[in-house]
């Protein structure tokens, strides 16, 4: 099975996932990738009211393949 690589990128930051991880294909790492985004999202809208986000997934030729961005704010406006 193809190993996929994992980073995630935050402004000028690049945390690089030199390990990867194994996935059955293509798909099954793009589906993963949309999950922990969605996790991402819900841990992180409770301790900042603004990100920006993405993770970039790569093959096994350090290619990338696919990204997924997540981008909140969260802004309170009192109408009274």
């Amino acid at each position: 099975m193809p190993r996929f690589h994992v980073d995630i990128i935050e402004a000028d930051n690049v945390l690089r996932d030199e390990q990867g991880e194994v996935f059955p294909d293509h798909k099954a790492a793009e589906v993963e990738a949309i999950k922990a985004a969605a996790e991402m999202v819900k841990h992180e809208i409770g301790r900042q009211h603004a990100f920006d986000r993405a993770i970039e997934v790569r093959d096994e030729s350090d290619q990338p393949l696919f990204r997924v961005r997540m981008a909140a704010k969260l802004e309170l406006q009192r109408i009274k």
